[in-house]
């Protein structure tokens, strides 16, 4: 049906969603790859070296604007 999955659809849009879930039932090879990719950007971005790097460099900016 063309559906494009670049933007989550709506939550007061449950037709929407229902739709989507359909699709995704109906393409199983898409769904896994949606899968996939949303495990990949986790393990990447989401990581705890990436929240630890992301931490430091909170505090880092904290500190250096208290200096000034």
């Amino acid at each position: 049906s063309g559906t494009s999955f670049a933007v989550k659809p709506a939550p007061q849009e449950p037709a929407e969603i229902a739709e989507r879930i359909c699709h995704l039932l109906l393409h199983s090879r898409q769904a896994q790859q949606m899968g996939a990719n949303g495990q990949r950007k986790v393990e990447t971005q989401y990581s705890w070296q990436q929240i630890t790097e992301r931490t430091i460099w909170a505090y880092q900016r904290t500190l250096d604007s208290s200096v000034t």
